[in-house]
């Protein structure tokens, strides 16, 4: 018998991603996330530091990149914020959690953003 602790499969953290993000549904981010399954994983790690960066209110949502080679997009959306307290939250986000995390495989197929809107 495994002593090794299990880890959430792929489909499991699919479901999970649907609880977290907006139009981690869609067929064509579904199928992006499938190709690169580390970004599953830094996506779920990511949301609740971007709801402590953030705070109640935040949105968060997958945007697909243009091309194929480039990182998904997870915008943050949060209506109660000024332009320059939203800048400042990510930009601490940012030098505080993501920027400590691997290149690869985490950082590569995942790019954190503010959408506007």
């Amino acid at each position: 018998m495994s002593t090794a602790p299990s880890h959430p499969s792929p489909p499991d953290r699919l479901m999970e991603l649907r609880r977290l993000y907006e139009r981690a549904d869609d067929a064509s981010v579904a199928r992006y996330l499938t190709q690169h399954p580390e970004a599953i994983k830094a996506l779920v790690e990511a949301a609740p530091q971007l709801h402590e960066h953030f705070g109640d209110g935040v949105v968060l949502r997958l945007e697909l990149p243009r091309f194929d080679e480039e990182p998904l997009f997870a915008r943050i959306y949060h209506h109660g914020l000024a332009a320059d307290a939203a800048l400042a939250r990510i930009e601490r986000f940012d030098d505080v959690w993501w920027q400590a995390q691997p290149y690869e495989p985490k950082r590569r197929w995942v790019e954190f953003d503010l959408g506007w809107g």
